[in-house]
């Protein structure tokens, strides 16, 4: 490929892909990440779980399985809601019910109700995740596709990072617990109104039906 023609592309895309698009790669990020680190904190924070909720390592080991058991299935159902209701919809609703969720998860008392939060948290996993390859598909020209899977990917590993290491700095699981998850429900409000906001202008002509949903 010629520079001219490098150049040609470019301006198509300039055109077609507002630069705001780059706002809402980094809301979904922020979710992403937001979400894993939530989930995460579970085993960096293992030592006062076992205690405070009097948990055998059976019981523990189920509760950090629970999202992932949620996730077999609720991935389908989640692609599937993409269409009628739109992604932000979609992605912002996860966030913002993973971010109740999580900051309800300093209530339990036994392994069944912190088995249950879990569980949704997995749900809402679930539920988000195949709606992010959308938003790269309607917002990124296939030339910026990979870099932009790229980015969203790395909020997984970011965030489990997050949750591993850092989590015994907190002075105790339910701060832990509480701040993150207000980070993500802030993050799901994020993904509402930057798109929202970006829907009034000038940008790629499918990204219409998602954001007007």
């Amino acid at each position: 490929m010629d520079i001219k023609h490098e150049k040609v592309l470019m301006n198509n895309d300039a055109e077609k892909y507002p630069a705001y698009r780059w706002v809402v790669l980094g809301s979904a990020w922020l979710v992403l990440a937001c979400l894993v680190w939530a989930w995460f904190l579970i085993p960096s924070l293992a030592h006062y779980l076992l205690l405070d909720l009097n948990l055998n390592q059976t019981q523990f080991t189920l509760l950090l399985t629970a999202p992932f058991l949620m996730g077999i299935l609720t991935p389908i159902i989640g692609g599937a809601l993409g269409y009628p209701f739109g992604i932000r919809v979609v992605i912002a609703l996860c966030a913002l019910c993973a971010g109740i969720i999580g900051i309800a998860r300093i209530s339990p008392t036994s392994f069944t109700l912190m088995f249950t939060l879990m569980s949704l948290c997995g749900v809402c996993y679930g539920v988000m995740m195949p709606n992010l390859p959308k938003l790269v598909g309607i917002w990124y020209p296939s030339r910026q596709a990979g870099i932009a899977n790229g980015i969203i990917l790395s909020g997984l590993n970011i965030g489990a990072a997050l949750g591993l290491f850092p989590g015994p700095l907190f002075p105790d699981w339910k701060t832990a617990f509480v701040a993150v998850s207000v980070l993500l429900a802030r993050g799901g409000n994020l993904v509402g109104r930057s798109w929202q906001k970006c829907s009034k202008g000038d940008y790629y002509p499918y990204a219409v039906s998602y954001h007007r949903n």
